[in-house]
Protein backbone atom coordinates (compact mmCIF):
# COMPACT_ATOMS: atom_id res chain seq x y z
CA UNK A 1 0.00 0.00 0.00
CA UNK A 2 2.05 2.65 -1.48
CA UNK A 3 2.22 6.33 0.63
CA UNK A 4 1.75 9.11 -2.10
CA UNK A 5 3.15 12.80 -1.07
CA UNK A 6 2.92 15.55 -3.45
CA UNK A 7 5.61 18.01 -2.64
CA UNK A 8 5.51 21.48 -3.84
CA UNK A 9 7.57 24.26 -3.99
CA UNK A 10 8.22 27.38 -4.56
CA UNK A 11 11.42 29.23 -6.38
CA UNK A 12 12.30 30.37 -2.57
CA UNK A 13 10.74 28.32 -0.31
CA UNK A 14 10.25 24.37 -0.36
CA UNK A 15 6.62 23.61 0.86
CA UNK A 16 5.55 19.88 2.40
CA UNK A 17 2.41 20.85 3.66
CA UNK A 18 0.26 18.56 1.49
CA UNK A 19 2.81 15.48 2.11
CA UNK A 20 0.47 13.95 5.04
CA UNK A 21 -2.80 15.00 3.74
CA UNK A 22 -1.71 13.01 0.36
CA UNK A 23 -0.26 10.28 2.57
CA UNK A 24 -2.93 9.51 4.80
CA UNK A 25 -5.64 9.66 2.22
CA UNK A 26 -4.40 7.06 0.04
CA UNK A 27 -3.41 4.83 2.87
CA UNK A 28 -6.79 4.95 3.93
CA UNK A 29 -8.03 3.83 0.86
CA UNK A 30 -6.00 0.69 0.76
CA UNK A 31 -6.65 -0.09 4.72
CA UNK A 32 -9.39 1.88 5.99
CA UNK A 33 -8.02 3.58 9.03
CA UNK A 34 -5.24 5.79 9.01
CA UNK A 35 -3.90 7.42 11.91
CA UNK A 36 -1.45 10.74 12.23
CA UNK A 37 -0.52 12.41 15.39
CA UNK A 38 1.91 15.36 13.81
CA UNK A 39 1.32 16.42 10.14
CA UNK A 40 1.98 13.43 9.22
CA UNK A 41 0.88 10.37 11.59
CA UNK A 42 -0.89 7.49 9.70
CA UNK A 43 -2.18 4.26 11.77
CA UNK A 44 -4.05 0.95 10.40
CA UNK A 45 -6.82 -0.25 12.76
CA UNK A 46 -9.56 -2.54 11.64
CA UNK A 47 -12.50 -1.59 10.46
CA UNK A 48 -14.87 -2.60 13.07
CA UNK A 49 -13.12 -2.07 16.10
CA UNK A 50 -13.28 1.58 17.95
CA UNK A 51 -11.05 2.91 20.90
CA UNK A 52 -11.79 3.77 24.47
CA UNK A 53 -9.31 6.44 25.43
CA UNK A 54 -8.03 5.54 28.84
CA UNK A 55 -6.57 9.46 29.63
CA UNK A 56 -6.74 9.01 33.58
CA UNK A 57 -7.15 11.75 35.78
CA UNK A 58 -6.85 15.34 34.08
CA UNK A 59 -4.53 18.18 35.50
CA UNK A 60 -6.44 21.53 35.88
CA UNK A 61 -5.22 24.68 34.99
CA UNK A 62 -7.04 28.02 36.41
CA UNK A 63 -7.58 30.92 34.59
CA UNK A 64 -8.58 34.61 36.12
CA UNK A 65 -11.59 35.04 34.10
CA UNK A 66 -13.86 33.09 31.73
CA UNK A 67 -12.33 32.04 28.40
CA UNK A 68 -14.76 34.02 25.45
CA UNK A 69 -12.70 33.07 22.18
CA UNK A 70 -9.31 31.06 21.08
CA UNK A 71 -6.74 30.53 18.37
CA UNK A 72 -4.47 27.53 18.33
CA UNK A 73 -0.81 28.31 17.03
CA UNK A 74 2.59 27.18 17.01
CA UNK A 75 1.33 24.07 15.33
CA UNK A 76 -0.84 23.10 17.83
CA UNK A 77 1.57 24.23 21.14
CA UNK A 78 0.17 27.14 21.85
CA UNK A 79 -3.38 28.53 22.54
CA UNK A 80 -4.16 31.71 23.00
CA UNK A 81 -7.54 32.86 24.80
CA UNK A 82 -8.98 35.88 25.14
CA UNK A 83 -10.46 36.80 28.66
CA UNK A 84 -13.00 39.24 27.69
CA UNK A 85 -13.79 40.32 31.48
CA UNK A 86 -9.74 41.32 32.02
CA UNK A 87 -9.33 42.28 28.31
CA UNK A 88 -6.25 40.14 28.53
CA UNK A 89 -4.78 37.90 26.56
CA UNK A 90 -4.04 34.01 28.01
CA UNK A 91 -1.09 32.37 26.60
CA UNK A 92 -1.40 28.50 27.55
CA UNK A 93 1.87 26.46 26.55
CA UNK A 94 0.54 22.55 25.51
CA UNK A 95 3.76 21.31 25.94
CA UNK A 96 4.16 22.64 29.79
CA UNK A 97 0.37 22.60 30.41
CA UNK A 98 0.84 26.28 31.81
CA UNK A 99 -0.48 29.80 31.16
CA UNK A 100 3.49 31.17 30.24
CA UNK A 101 2.39 35.08 29.82
CA UNK A 102 -0.94 37.23 30.58
CA UNK A 103 -0.77 40.25 27.80
CA UNK A 104 -2.85 43.06 28.54
CA UNK A 105 -5.54 44.86 25.61
CA UNK A 106 -6.17 48.16 24.90
CA UNK A 107 -9.38 46.71 23.71
CA UNK A 108 -11.65 43.74 23.79
CA UNK A 109 -13.28 44.74 20.42
CA UNK A 110 -10.46 42.11 18.73
CA UNK A 111 -10.19 39.65 15.76
CA UNK A 112 -7.38 37.06 16.42
CA UNK A 113 -5.33 34.56 14.05
CA UNK A 114 -2.36 32.52 14.84
CA UNK A 115 0.31 30.88 12.84
CA UNK A 116 3.47 28.67 13.50
CA UNK A 117 5.68 31.53 15.03
CA UNK A 118 3.36 34.59 15.23
CA UNK A 119 -0.36 35.69 16.88
CA UNK A 120 -1.94 38.57 15.22
CA UNK A 121 -4.02 40.88 16.55
CA UNK A 122 -6.69 43.15 15.20
CA UNK A 123 -7.92 46.18 17.08
CA UNK A 124 -11.12 46.57 15.47
CA UNK A 125 -11.15 50.70 16.64
CA UNK A 126 -8.33 51.77 15.85
CA UNK A 127 -8.07 49.65 12.46
CA UNK A 128 -4.69 48.43 13.05
CA UNK A 129 -3.29 45.11 12.97
CA UNK A 130 -0.13 43.66 15.38
CA UNK A 131 2.20 40.96 14.78
CA UNK A 132 3.51 39.57 17.82
CA UNK A 133 6.01 36.44 18.48
CA UNK A 134 4.39 33.76 20.39
CA UNK A 135 7.68 32.65 22.07
CA UNK A 136 8.79 35.48 23.12
CA UNK A 137 6.03 37.75 23.76
CA UNK A 138 7.35 40.47 21.94
CA UNK A 139 5.08 42.90 19.80
CA UNK A 140 6.99 42.92 16.68
CA UNK A 141 5.12 45.30 14.02
CA UNK A 142 1.62 47.24 13.97
CA UNK A 143 0.28 48.18 10.41
CA UNK A 144 -2.94 50.31 9.85
CA UNK A 145 -5.90 47.40 8.17
CA UNK A 146 -6.60 47.87 4.42
CA UNK A 147 -9.71 49.43 3.43
CA UNK A 148 -12.66 48.83 5.15
CA UNK A 149 -11.41 47.67 8.52
CA UNK A 150 -11.53 44.82 10.19
CA UNK A 151 -14.07 42.33 10.37
CA UNK A 152 -12.39 38.80 10.92
CA UNK A 153 -8.44 37.27 10.87
CA UNK A 154 -7.93 34.14 9.80
CA UNK A 155 -4.52 31.71 9.65
CA UNK A 156 -3.69 27.90 9.78
CA UNK A 157 -1.66 26.80 12.94
CA UNK A 158 0.79 24.85 11.03
CA UNK A 159 0.78 28.29 8.13
CA UNK A 160 4.19 30.54 8.05
CA UNK A 161 3.02 32.99 5.35
CA UNK A 162 -0.28 33.85 4.74
CA UNK A 163 -2.91 36.01 6.87
CA UNK A 164 -6.35 36.35 5.84
CA UNK A 165 -8.81 39.80 6.59
CA UNK A 166 -12.20 39.84 5.97
CA UNK A 167 -13.25 43.50 6.36
CA UNK A 168 -16.04 45.02 7.88
CA UNK A 169 -19.76 44.00 6.82
CA UNK A 170 -20.34 47.33 4.79
CA UNK A 171 -16.60 47.01 2.96
CA UNK A 172 -17.38 43.74 1.16
CA UNK A 173 -13.57 43.21 0.75
CA UNK A 174 -10.49 40.61 1.70
CA UNK A 175 -7.52 40.84 1.55
CA UNK A 176 -4.62 38.46 1.45
CA UNK A 177 -1.71 39.16 3.78
CA UNK A 178 1.83 38.62 3.72
CA UNK A 179 2.76 37.63 7.02
CA UNK A 180 6.55 38.86 7.00
CA UNK A 181 5.85 42.13 5.17
CA UNK A 182 2.18 42.55 6.15
CA UNK A 183 1.57 43.78 2.56
CA UNK A 184 -2.60 42.85 1.71
CA UNK A 185 -3.75 41.77 -1.92
CA UNK A 186 -7.32 41.38 -2.40
CA UNK A 187 -9.69 38.57 -2.59
CA UNK A 188 -12.18 38.00 -5.28
CA UNK A 189 -14.48 35.58 -4.11
CA UNK A 190 -16.81 33.30 -6.05
CA UNK A 191 -19.73 33.00 -3.64
CA UNK A 192 -20.08 36.77 -3.67
CA UNK A 193 -19.45 37.88 -7.35
CA UNK A 194 -23.09 39.07 -7.78
CA UNK A 195 -22.47 42.26 -5.00
CA UNK A 196 -23.68 40.15 -2.19
CA UNK A 197 -22.12 41.47 1.58
CA UNK A 198 -19.82 39.01 3.04
CA UNK A 199 -18.32 36.82 3.59
CA UNK A 200 -18.42 36.91 7.77
CA UNK A 201 -16.43 33.63 9.09
CA UNK A 202 -13.38 32.34 7.62
CA UNK A 203 -11.57 28.91 8.59
CA UNK A 204 -7.96 27.73 7.07
CA UNK A 205 -6.84 24.28 7.67
CA UNK A 206 -4.12 23.66 10.54
CA UNK A 207 -1.67 22.62 7.27
CA UNK A 208 -2.60 26.45 5.69
CA UNK A 209 -3.39 24.70 2.08
CA UNK A 210 -7.34 25.45 2.21
CA UNK A 211 -9.61 27.80 3.49
CA UNK A 212 -13.44 28.40 3.62
CA UNK A 213 -15.65 31.35 3.59
CA UNK A 214 -19.48 31.84 4.18
CA UNK A 215 -22.04 33.90 5.53
CA UNK A 216 -23.37 37.11 4.73
CA UNK A 217 -25.33 37.89 1.96
CA UNK A 218 -24.75 34.42 0.01
CA UNK A 219 -26.08 31.85 1.93
CA UNK A 220 -22.91 29.30 0.55
CA UNK A 221 -19.55 28.08 1.15
CA UNK A 222 -16.10 29.01 -0.92
CA UNK A 223 -13.71 26.34 -0.43
CA UNK A 224 -10.46 27.80 -1.19
CA UNK A 225 -6.73 26.56 -2.00
CA UNK A 226 -4.13 28.74 -0.78
CA UNK A 227 -0.84 29.47 -2.86
CA UNK A 228 2.15 31.33 -1.79
CA UNK A 229 1.24 34.32 -3.28
CA UNK A 230 -2.48 33.70 -4.83
CA UNK A 231 -5.80 31.76 -3.51
CA UNK A 232 -8.31 30.69 -5.78
CA UNK A 233 -11.79 29.04 -5.43
CA UNK A 234 -12.00 25.22 -6.11
CA UNK A 235 -15.25 24.85 -5.03
CA UNK A 236 -18.47 27.05 -4.79
CA UNK A 237 -22.11 25.77 -3.39
CA UNK A 238 -23.89 23.94 -0.51
CA UNK A 239 -26.02 26.27 2.28
CA UNK A 240 -25.24 27.15 5.35
CA UNK A 241 -26.70 29.24 7.99
CA UNK A 242 -23.31 30.08 10.49
CA UNK A 243 -20.02 29.18 10.37
CA UNK A 244 -18.69 26.45 8.70
CA UNK A 245 -14.92 24.27 9.76
CA UNK A 246 -12.20 22.55 7.69
CA UNK A 247 -10.18 19.77 8.61
CA UNK A 248 -6.59 19.95 9.16
CA UNK A 249 -5.78 18.80 6.09
CA UNK A 250 -8.56 21.07 4.19
CA UNK A 251 -10.19 17.74 2.70
CA UNK A 252 -13.56 17.97 4.56
CA UNK A 253 -15.78 20.72 5.21
CA UNK A 254 -18.23 21.28 8.38
CA UNK A 255 -20.97 23.25 7.70
CA UNK A 256 -23.00 24.45 10.52
CA UNK A 257 -25.77 21.68 10.30
CA UNK A 258 -23.92 19.43 11.54
CA UNK A 259 -23.14 17.17 7.98
CA UNK A 260 -19.86 16.73 6.38
CA UNK A 261 -18.63 17.16 2.81
CA UNK A 262 -15.74 16.35 1.13
CA UNK A 263 -14.33 19.48 -0.29
CA UNK A 264 -15.95 19.70 -3.80
CA UNK A 265 -18.87 20.42 -1.99
CA UNK A 266 -21.04 17.75 -3.91
CA UNK A 267 -20.40 14.37 -1.72
CA UNK A 268 -21.39 13.53 2.11
CA UNK A 269 -20.16 11.91 4.71
CA UNK A 270 -22.23 9.66 6.29
CA UNK A 271 -20.14 7.32 8.00
CA UNK A 272 -19.36 9.16 11.14
CA UNK A 273 -22.73 10.89 13.39
CA UNK A 274 -22.71 13.41 16.02
CA UNK A 275 -21.11 17.65 15.44
CA UNK A 276 -17.96 17.28 13.73
CA UNK A 277 -14.86 19.76 14.30
CA UNK A 278 -11.09 19.35 13.71
CA UNK A 279 -8.43 18.04 15.64
CA UNK A 280 -5.38 20.31 15.98
CA UNK A 281 -3.27 18.61 13.45
CA UNK A 282 -3.79 17.60 9.36
CA UNK A 283 -5.32 14.11 9.90
CA UNK A 284 -7.84 13.90 12.51
CA UNK A 285 -11.32 15.25 13.24
CA UNK A 286 -13.92 14.41 16.03
CA UNK A 287 -17.37 14.55 16.41
CA UNK A 288 -19.41 15.37 19.80
CA UNK A 289 -21.98 12.98 20.62
CA UNK A 290 -24.62 12.76 23.26
CA UNK A 291 -25.32 9.06 24.62
CA UNK A 292 -27.10 8.42 27.40
CA UNK A 293 -26.98 11.82 28.49
CA UNK A 294 -23.01 12.19 28.62
CA UNK A 295 -21.10 13.93 25.90
CA UNK A 296 -18.46 11.70 24.15
CA UNK A 297 -15.97 12.60 21.37
CA UNK A 298 -15.65 10.29 18.19
CA UNK A 299 -12.24 10.31 16.43
CA UNK A 300 -11.94 9.73 12.54
CA UNK A 301 -9.74 10.15 10.12
CA UNK A 302 -10.05 13.15 7.22
CA UNK A 303 -8.94 10.45 4.61
CA UNK A 304 -11.07 8.08 5.69
CA UNK A 305 -14.00 9.08 7.99
CA UNK A 306 -15.02 6.25 9.92
CA UNK A 307 -15.07 5.93 13.39
CA UNK A 308 -10.95 5.05 14.62
CA UNK A 309 -11.74 5.53 18.50
CA UNK A 310 -13.81 7.04 21.06
CA UNK A 311 -12.98 9.16 24.30
CA UNK A 312 -15.61 9.28 27.44
CA UNK A 313 -15.15 10.01 30.81
CA UNK A 314 -15.31 14.05 30.20
CA UNK A 315 -17.92 15.05 32.11
CA UNK A 316 -17.24 19.06 31.68
CA UNK A 317 -18.31 18.94 28.33
CA UNK A 318 -22.13 17.31 29.73
CA UNK A 319 -22.50 21.23 31.09
CA UNK A 320 -23.48 23.54 28.22
CA UNK A 321 -21.13 26.70 27.18
CA UNK A 322 -21.37 29.62 24.84
CA UNK A 323 -18.08 28.30 23.63
CA UNK A 324 -18.47 26.23 20.42
CA UNK A 325 -17.12 22.73 20.47
CA UNK A 326 -14.17 23.87 18.65
CA UNK A 327 -13.16 26.87 20.91
CA UNK A 328 -13.65 24.68 23.45
CA UNK A 329 -11.82 21.05 22.59
CA UNK A 330 -8.59 20.95 21.78
CA UNK A 331 -7.14 17.48 20.45
CA UNK A 332 -3.66 18.55 19.64
CA UNK A 333 -1.85 15.00 18.85
CA UNK A 334 1.43 16.36 18.42
CA UNK A 335 1.45 17.05 21.95
CA UNK A 336 -0.09 13.80 22.76
CA UNK A 337 -2.73 16.33 24.44
CA UNK A 338 -6.35 16.77 24.79
CA UNK A 339 -7.42 20.22 26.15
CA UNK A 340 -10.96 20.94 27.38
CA UNK A 341 -12.54 24.27 28.66
CA UNK A 342 -14.16 23.39 31.74
CA UNK A 343 -17.91 24.45 33.26
CA UNK A 344 -17.81 28.63 33.80
CA UNK A 345 -15.01 28.67 30.75
CA UNK A 346 -12.78 29.74 33.88
CA UNK A 347 -10.26 27.06 34.20
CA UNK A 348 -8.61 24.20 31.52
CA UNK A 349 -8.67 20.56 31.65
CA UNK A 350 -5.86 19.21 30.09
CA UNK A 351 -5.85 15.00 29.88
CA UNK A 352 -2.47 12.75 28.04
CA UNK A 353 -3.84 11.12 25.32
CA UNK A 354 -1.66 8.73 23.30
CA UNK A 355 -3.78 6.74 20.38
CA UNK A 356 -0.92 4.21 20.45
CA UNK A 357 -1.22 3.32 24.32
CA UNK A 358 -5.41 3.29 23.13
CA UNK A 359 -4.36 0.71 20.50
CA UNK A 360 -2.30 -1.29 22.97
CA UNK A 361 -5.07 -1.56 25.80
CA UNK A 362 -7.51 -2.87 23.32
CA UNK A 363 -5.14 -5.62 21.49
CA UNK A 364 -5.52 -3.47 18.03
CA UNK A 365 -2.49 -4.80 15.52
CA UNK A 366 -0.99 -1.05 14.93
CA UNK A 367 1.54 -0.38 12.95
CA UNK A 368 1.73 3.84 11.70
CA UNK A 369 4.15 6.91 11.46
CA UNK A 370 4.24 8.90 14.56
CA UNK A 371 6.12 11.83 13.00
CA UNK A 372 5.77 14.83 10.54
CA UNK A 373 7.67 16.49 7.62
CA UNK A 374 8.89 20.22 8.04
CA UNK A 375 6.32 22.04 6.57
CA UNK A 376 8.74 24.12 4.55
CA UNK A 377 12.77 24.51 4.01
CA UNK A 378 14.68 26.80 1.54
CA UNK A 379 15.53 25.44 -2.43
CA UNK A 380 18.98 24.27 -2.63
CA UNK A 381 19.40 23.03 1.22
CA UNK A 382 18.89 19.80 2.76
CA UNK A 383 16.05 18.55 3.84
CA UNK A 384 15.59 15.20 6.28
CA UNK A 385 12.35 13.72 7.17
CA UNK A 386 12.63 10.58 10.10
CA UNK A 387 9.66 8.21 9.68
CA UNK A 388 9.71 7.51 13.44
CA UNK A 389 8.06 4.03 12.86
CA UNK A 390 5.48 2.06 15.42
CA UNK A 391 4.47 -1.55 15.25
CA UNK A 392 2.65 -3.31 17.43
CA UNK A 393 4.19 -6.66 16.14
CA UNK A 394 8.09 -5.38 15.38
CA UNK A 395 10.50 -4.90 12.63
CA UNK A 396 9.15 -2.44 10.79
CA UNK A 397 10.96 -2.21 7.37
CA UNK A 398 10.84 1.41 5.19
CA UNK A 399 11.72 0.54 1.66
CA UNK A 400 11.72 4.13 -0.81
CA UNK A 401 9.54 2.54 -3.91
CA UNK A 402 9.20 6.39 -6.07
CA UNK A 403 11.20 9.32 -5.24
CA UNK A 404 12.99 12.32 -6.75
CA UNK A 405 16.55 12.05 -7.77
CA UNK A 406 18.88 12.67 -5.10
CA UNK A 407 16.46 11.35 -2.23
CA UNK A 408 17.89 8.46 0.04
CA UNK A 409 16.19 6.38 2.59
CA UNK A 410 18.48 5.54 5.56
CA UNK A 411 18.41 1.89 7.82
CA UNK A 412 17.03 3.99 10.87
CA UNK A 413 14.26 5.36 8.60
CA UNK A 414 15.70 8.94 7.80
CA UNK A 415 14.74 10.43 4.34
CA UNK A 416 17.55 12.98 2.96
CA UNK A 417 17.53 15.23 0.02
CA UNK A 418 19.17 18.05 -1.08
CA UNK A 419 16.66 20.32 -2.44
CA UNK A 420 17.07 21.20 -6.34
CA UNK A 421 18.05 25.18 -6.81
CA UNK A 422 16.19 25.32 -9.74
CA UNK A 423 12.69 24.71 -9.95
CA UNK A 424 9.57 26.34 -10.94
CA UNK A 425 6.71 27.17 -8.67
CA UNK A 426 4.15 24.36 -8.44
CA UNK A 427 6.44 21.99 -9.19
CA UNK A 428 5.26 18.60 -7.63
CA UNK A 429 7.90 15.38 -6.53
CA UNK A 430 5.65 12.43 -5.95
CA UNK A 431 7.02 10.13 -2.78
CA UNK A 432 6.12 6.42 -1.99
CA UNK A 433 7.55 5.08 0.95
CA UNK A 434 5.90 1.10 1.32
CA UNK A 435 6.50 0.05 5.23
CA UNK A 436 6.16 -3.52 6.49
CA UNK A 437 6.35 -5.00 9.82
CA UNK A 438 5.98 -8.71 11.19
CA UNK A 439 2.35 -8.92 11.31
CA UNK A 440 2.23 -9.04 7.29
CA UNK A 441 0.63 -5.40 7.32
CA UNK A 442 1.60 -2.64 4.29
CA UNK A 443 1.47 0.39 5.35
CA UNK A 444 3.00 2.93 2.86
Amino acid sequence: MPILASLSITPALFRYSRFAAVVCLLLAAVLGHPRTTAAATTTVVPAHRSVTARSGEPVTVRLPGPVTDAVVGAGGRMIVFHLRSLQQLAYFDVSQSKVVRYQPLTTNDISMAAGNTHLFLGLRPQKLIQRWNLDSGEQELTVAAPVGGIGQLAMGAKSEAQLFLLSSRDAKTSFLINARTMQPSPIQWKGWSNGAWGPVWMNVSFDGTTAVVCGGGWAGIDVVAIQPDSVSTTASGSHTRGETLVSGNGRLIFPDQGQILIRDLEAEVTTVEGHPFPAIDPTWSLTSNKVEGNVELTIFANADPRRVATIRDLPELNQSSPLPDHKRIFLIPTQHSLVTVGPGSDHLLVREFRMEQALEDEGIDYLFVDSAPEESISAGKAWRYDLSIRSRKGNPIATLQSAPEGMKLGPAGDIRWKVPRKVRSGDQFPVIVQITDDSRQISS
